[in-house]
Formats: C-alpha cells, sequence, structure tokens
C-alpha cells in the first residue's frame, strides 16, 4: 500500500514517534542520548519548529512537536534521524537501518489532546519500569517532564504553552501540572493517544465502528488524532492548498523547472541522477504532490524514479524551492 503525504499545517501539533530496528536499542550510553538531543536542538532552530514534550527510551522516542511556517516536522526529522544514523554507525561501527520503517507522524487536534500527550509521552518511564516515582521523573535527564517542574530547563523545550494550560503564575501552573500527571499514573497505556484517528480518538480498536454517524465515518483518516469535524476540517484544508496554488499543468511545470535548472525536459522525466537533474525532478515532485493531488507513485512513474526516492525527493524539493525564485512565482 503506497504511502500517503504527510499532512501540512503550520503550526499544527504533531505526535512523532519512531522505533529502533527489530525494538532494538537506539541508545547505548550517555553519550547517545546526548547526541540526540544536540541534533534535536539544532533541527529545532534551523526548522523554526518547538518542542513541547519529550522523552527518549532505550529503543524508542515521542517528541510533540509544534509546526513551523512549513507545517511539517518532515525537514526536521529527516534531518535528526539521518543525522543521528549516521552518527551511532560510525561509533558503534555497523551499517544498516537503525530505525523500524519510517517515524510515525500524528497530527492532534490541539485544545482536544495537548494536556494528554504531553502528560503520556512524560509518563513513559515510569510505564517502563525505569523509575518508579514522580519524584525519580522530575530528575530523569531524558524527559521534558523536569522542565516543566522546573528542576532542569532545556533550550530545546517550550514550557509556557503547556504551563499556562494549567495556570496564570508558575507556582500555581507547576503544582497544576504535577496533579494532572499524578492522575494519569493509573492510566497505563492509553492506545487511543498513539493511533491517529477518529477510532483511536474514541479509544476504540480498528473495525469497531458500530454506533458511529456515517459523517464521523466519512472522515476517518488515521494520519489524525481528534474528532470526525477536526478531521474533517484538516482534510479540507489540505486539499484546497494542493488545488489552489497553480493553474499549471504537471507537464508545463516540467517545462519551467528544466528552464530554470538548465536541462532538458527530458531528462526530468527519465531515470538519471545528474546533479541539476535530479535537483529538477526534486522540485518538480514536490509540485506535483503539493499542488495537483499526485502522489509519489505518480511522480516516481513520470520521473523513473522508485517510489521512496520519489518521496525522499518530495522533501527536498519543498526546501530547493525556497532558493528558486522565478519557480516560486508559479504559486498562486
Amino acid at each position: 500500500m503506497p504511502r500517503r503525504a504527510r499532512l501540512v499545517v503550520p503550526g499544527g501539533l504533531f505526535h512523532v514517534i519512531a522505533r529502533g530496528n527489530e525494538r532494538r536499542k537506539i541508545f547505548l550510553d550517555v553519550s547517545d542520548y546526548s547526541e540526540f538531543l544536540d541534533r534535536l536542538s539544532v533541527g529545532l532552530e534551523k526548522s523554526k519548529c518547538r518542542c513541547l514534550a519529550w522523552v527518549l527510551m532505550p529503543n524508542h522516542f515521542h517528541l510533540l512537536i509544534q509546526s513551523g511556517p512549513q507545517g511539517t516536522a518532515a525537514p526536521l526529522m529527516r534531518r535528526l534521524m539521518t543525522g543521528y544514523v549516521g552518527y551511532f554507525n560510525r561509533r558503534y561501527r555497523r551499517s544498516g537501518h537503525l530505525f523500524q520503517n519510517r517515524y510515525k507522524s500524528i497530527l492532534c487536534d490541539r485544545d482536544a489532546y495537548l494536556k494528554e500527550l504531553v502528560r503520556y509521552i512524560h509518563l513513559n518511564p515510569i510505564r517502563a519500569g525505569i523509575v518508579k516515582t514522580l519524584k525519580e521523573l522530575r530528575i530523569y535527564p531524558w524527559s521534558g517532564h523536569g522542565a516543566l517542574m522546573g528542576y532542569k530547563p532545556r533550550k530545546l523545550q517550550e514550557i509556557d504553552d503547556v504551563l499556562l494550560c494549567f495556570g496564570s503564575n508558575e507556582m500555581g501552573s507547576r503544582k497544576g501540572y504535577l496533579e494532572f500527571v499524578n492522575e494519569g499514573l493509573a492510566q497505563g497505556k492509553r492506545e487511543d493517544l498513539i493511533g491517529g484517528g477518529l477510532l483511536r480518538s474514541l479509544g476504540r480498536k480498528p473495525g469497531q465502528w458500530g454506533g458511529l454517524r456515517r459523517e464521523d465515518k466519512m472522515a476517518y483518516d488515521d494520519r489524525i488524532l481528534g474528532s470526525g469535524d477536526f478531521v474533517e476540517s484538516i482534510l479540507r484544508e489540505a486539499e484546497k492548498e494542493r488545488s489552489v496554488a497553480t493553474p499549471f499543468s504537471i507537464h508545463e511545470i516540467a517545462e519551467k523547472v528544466a528552464e530554470e535548472m538548465k536541462v532538458e525536459v527530458g531528462e526530468l522525466l527519465q531515470k538519471g541522477r545528474r546533479s541539476p537533474v535530479s535537483a529538477g525532478k526534486a522540485v518538480l515532485v514536490f509540485f506535483g504532490t503539493q499542488f495537483k493531488g499526485m502522489t509519489c507513485k505518480n511522480m516516481a512513474e513520470m520521473t523513473g524514479m522508485t517510489i521512496q526516492a520519489a518521496s525522499k525527493a518530495k522533501e527536498r524539493g519543498r526546501a530547493l524551492l525556497e532558493s528558486l525564485p522565478a519557480l516560486s512565482k508559479l504559486i498562486s
């Protein structure tokens, strides 16, 4: 089944989860944890995304990311995970995949789920038995809970948005946050917070559609955590963004990309990895998937690429377009 495009919502709240391949450890010692956080900090600054909650576990991690102007956490995650894999493989003289498939990114209804997600993410070490109590969690170095409690502020973590959910003054909001976290100790694993889609939002398992309105069923999307109305509004905006943007056909766009990159149109539509051609293909794939309603599979077939290469090229094309003002004008 082809992978669907990442959702693009400026300022959107994304719950990002990645696990080690075959559930193997991705952090082996303090240096690994620190390296990952350093890379995350740099990536957040470059991408203009914000991190509201986070936890690093031995074989997986959770991040709660508010997207920046690009509307997606994809560039941040690509830079972070690629860079960390390179570091890990060099350090331990290994090769191959470190993470299991691609990371999961779930767009969440901020009003309904911000507090719940912060609590769920930060309680991971207690659920796993790594620490036993909230006092121990406060000093656990690989979670954002300590920063929210004022124990260990971190440059990478934004705390004001979360604390304001619990009060207007610092002391009162921290007390309210701690009480809220304490109430969650007995909840255990929350399947409704890690899957995405309407069924997960309602705490149901896949296939349990009984009693739901037809409109809710139609609004289901497993990339989104929220009510049927929320899902529907996100998909409507995503469709609007795809369709608005340019009156040109995909073949007219290919001609303009070729002209700008100083290559032949035919080179964009066949196998080839020469530098200007590769960059032109990336821009063309981005235009096709973002503004013409085409899938990565469609664009892969059009440009002589694999689906996996087209998926990676799409995000590269987004970044390249920023330095190509002539092509940016194709977007109305």
